[in-house]
């Protein structure tokens, strides 16, 4: 008699357990655990709801270092159609159209592309609306670092 009162006591006990879940819909492939919603990757918000790379996004007024050259010019900053987590930045260099990921809600990596006989690598990051950039542009046997910044437009 025991033994069925503890069944039947466990039985409630465990029916008793509230899904945090139940009423959390998570959007763009997001997954709900306990309560919270995990993101996939290139999301972020608490329901999943916005793109990191939105940030990103804009015209920027980048003034340009790279070797003993210095420059002022336009870098525009769009969504790649690659995937949610891509971004295209164009006029890096003033002349370059490259691809980059972007890692987190404020950074992104710029993977070895090849144009011609230079190739470019590097990394970037956004504070606020300003953008930041640093990469290396290989040209045979040249290496020349570049760094850049500027506000969005």
């Amino acid at each position: 008699m025991h033994m069925a009162l503890a069944i039947s006591s466990m039985t409630l006990l465990g029916s008793c357990a509230k899904d945090l879940c139940k009423d959390v819909v998570c959007e763009n492939g997001g997954t709900c655990d306990e309560g919270n919603c995990k993101c996939a990757l290139g999301h972020e918000g608490t329901m999943c709801e916005n793109e990191m790379r939105t940030k990103f996004i804009g015209i920027y007024t980048f003034n340009e270092s790279c070797g003993t050259d210095a420059d002022v010019h336009q870098v525009n900053v769009k969504a790649s159609a690659a995937s949610v987590e891509r971004v295209m930045i164009e006029k890096m260099h003033g002349t370059f159209n490259v691809e980059a990921t972007v890692n987190t809600s404020t950074t992104l990596d710029i993977k070895s592309q090849v144009f011609g006989s230079d190739t470019i690598q590097g990394s970037g990051s956004i504070s606020g609306k300003t953008l930041t950039l640093t990469y290396q542009i290989k040209q045979s046997l040249t290496t020349i670092n570049c760094t850049g910044s500027g506000p969005q437009l």
